[in-house]
């Protein structure tokens, strides 16, 4: 990684008496393919990151270039220390891990009374310590924001918590005398019951509350400025803090005969969907806050919305930012990996508390979503200076350019004249979208802000983790229904590409849901087909392998986490529920407020066998230490982050 950023660039490598001056960067290679397509042709051209080092030996003269990973690690093996060494050479960290002794006093009062399993001692672990330590050297330093990136169960939140405690212990230590301290914490509605619980927990004479109004916010904050031997934390949750004044749709309607059309009250131009296709159901405007294609213009207007008490509601986070100013010594943000979006009521939230704050400390376990953009939103509201002199707020497609990776696809067909015939005339479109890849050159930009912490820091002995695909065959009945489905929507697609997506979805929950009828439809409503429900008094062979191996898991004392795809208005749990029960197992479905999620997975868990839930109920910050055993029993377009929070 260090290599292929350039960050060892004729750096002198030593080893046995052997000389190497080193260069190294990362290039973009396209590849490109042709393919056939009903009335034209398909050229796709993608890219790919290719590591180029170079390297001279000093006695000898040779020059010897190496490219591609499956060469660059046998030939740098033995060049392992060396490098090391260069990097800590060249780039000298901010924290060398000597603990100040005004942090080691406050540190040693954190966490005192909580056990963990296998551990005879209470108190910080030295990685956590560590971790906040690095942090507070950051901040006074004079930067205003760092990222915290940790791997489910490092104890990210104990560590922020020490981070406040040092920031309020060094600020009565300026002062000569106790002062105020607020902290705000943001993070997903499931968790604000921990956090509170772990402050009272963790930092010995903190107080915390669960804010659910900007009226009690208000007063919880007045309280923190008038008390100042107390540090006060108030937890609110993203979705509070990014709830506003509400919004209506925005459009001039035109009437004719027998039909509507919709026009931007700005420009007056026919308001038209992402493929330039005039709308003629006004629904689409409910769905979102658009914009007008032509110029951009909102085709929507602010509405007054009302809290329980009738009074206006305030989004917290602008409340926050307009009263606040400049009082809040930390904003801590959890998870802020689901704040990456550039334009979502949530991450609005989080820039107005980042611009309120002192301080920002922003958590995560998966910083990076597999695309260069997902770090792009994120690093530029928390203010990297860096990242903004370089990169304006709407300059991602030239981010993406630089550190990203990028897919252009070409297509040139035929047109005809609207009356079916064929002219000589050719269409082409040309379109790009970013693709999974990451540059090595993009670390620089982020390590001098970002610190990692990895479970394996905590000095705890794990046991092995392993991922075991299993794969299984359908039985008779259930592949021919399958394959008849496949083969239907395939046809389709050929000649409607916007069946695409019912495709995909219709073939992945069909092996899973045979026992139901299956009807797919068009955009426009119509059937497209109509799959019969096989017999549902039929164990299916998936479904046997989890009962098995469910039930060989409680045999032997261990609780399953089974992870499912179908939820919602396709639920299939309470079919899985039914045939794991008549197994003798003892079956949990989540289906609890998120506010009451973690007090109730803590609360449940030990009179369970399996657990049923999609992914997304659990992919943030959710102890789940009572499952050693996870399934995905259906494989999914999760993102990145969800699937790696899940196995967390």
């Amino acid at each position: 990684m260090f290599l292929g950023a350039g960050m060892v660039n004729n750096c002198e490598l030593a080893r046995n008496g052997k000389r190497l001056l080193v260069k190294g960067r990362t290039v973009k290679v396209v590849d490109k393919r042709e393919e056939q397509t009903d009335g034209g042709a398909r050229v796709v051209e993608s890219e790919r990151l290719l590591s180029r080092i170079c390297t001279l030996d000093l006695q000898s003269g040779d020059i010897e270039t190496l490219e591609g990973e499956e060469k660059l690690k046998p030939s740098f093996a033995d060049w392992i220390e060396p490098l090391a060494q260069a990097v800590r050479e060249r780039f000298r960290p901010l924290y060398d891990f000597a603990l100040p002794e005004d942090l080691a006093r406050v540190f040693a009062g954190l966490s005192r009374d909580r056990a963990l399993p296998g551990r005879k001692e209470s108190g910080l672990f030295p990685a956590q310590a560590h971790a906040a330590a690095a942090v507070l050297e950051r901040f006074r330093q004079g930067g205003r924001f760092a990222v915290l990136v940790g791997e489910m169960g490092v104890g990210k939140t104990t560590a922020a918590l020490a981070v406040g405690a040092g920031l309020h212990a060094r600020k009565n230590a300026r002062a000569g005398r106790p002062q105020p301290f607020l902290a705000v914490v943001m993070c997903p509605t499931h968790l604000t019951a921990k956090w509170k619980r772990e402050t009272q927990e963790v930092w010995p004479g903190a107080r915390a509350e669960v804010i659910e109004s900007a009226a009690q916010l208000a007063q919880f904050a007045r309280r923190a400025l008038l008390s100042p031997g107390t540090p006060r934390v108030a937890v609110i949750s993203k979705e509070m803090a990014k709830l506003g004044p509400g919004w209506k749709p925005a459009c001039q309607v035109h009437r004719y005969d027998h039909s509507e059309a919709y026009r931007c009250p700005d420009c007056g131009s026919e308001i038209t969907d992402g493929a330039d296709v005039p709308i003629r159901n006004p629904d689409y405007l409910q769905h979102k806050p658009r914009r007008c294609a032509a110029w951009g213009a909102p085709l929507w207007q602010y509405t007054r919305r009302f809290e329980k008490d009738r009074n206006p509601r305030w989004p917290i986070g602008d409340f926050l930012a307009r009263r606040f100013r400049g009082r809040i010594d930390l904003f801590i943000s959890d998870e802020v990996h689901q704040n990456k979006s550039q334009s979502t009521d949530q991450g609005y939230a989080f820039g107005s508390l980042i611009q309120a704050a002192r301080h920002t400390l922003a958590l995560t376990g998966t910083i990076f979503g597999g695309t260069a953009s997902s770090v792009f939103f994120l690093w530029h509201r928390l203010g990297d200076t860096q990242v903004r002199g370089r990169y304006r707020w709407d300059e991602v497609q030239r981010w993406i350019e630089h550190y990203g990776v990028l897919e252009t696809i070409t297509e040139e067909k035929e047109s005809n004249n609207n009356y079916g015939a064929y002219t000589a005339n050719k269409r082409v479109s040309r379109r790009a979208r970013e693709i999974p890849g990451v540059s090595p050159a993009l670390v620089p930009l982020l390590l001098n802000s970002t610190i990692f912490v990895r479970l394996a820091d905590l000095g705890y002995k794990l046991p092995p983790y392993r991922e075991i695909p299993i794969l299984l065959d359908m039985d008779e009945n259930q592949a021919r229904d399958y394959t008849r489905l496949d083969d239907a929507l395939q046809e389709a697609v050929r000649d409607d590409h916007r069946l695409l997506s019912a495709w995909l979805q219709a073939t992945l929950g069909r092996p899973n849901a045979c026992w139901r009828d299956e009807e797919v439809t068009t955009p426009d409503g119509e059937t497209l087909y109509l799959a019969p429900a096989l017999p549902d008094d039929t164990l299916y062979p998936k479904e046997a392998w989890l009962v098995k191996h469910c039930r060989h898991e409680a045999d032997h004392g261990r609780k399953v986490l089974v992870y499912l795809r179908q939820t919602g208005t396709r639920d299939i749990q309470p079919r899985l529920s039914t045939i794991l029960e008549r197994a003798g197992l003892r079956v949990l479905r989540q289906n609890v407020d998120p506010s009451r999620r973690e007090e109730w997975v803590r609360s449940e868990a030990p009179r369970c066998d399996v657990l049923l839930c999609n992914p997304r109920l659990v992919e943030t910050g959710l102890d789940l230490l009572d499952f050693p055993r996870m399934i995905f029993y259906e494989t999914g377009l999760w993102p990145i982050f969800d699937k790696r929070d899940g196995v967390g």
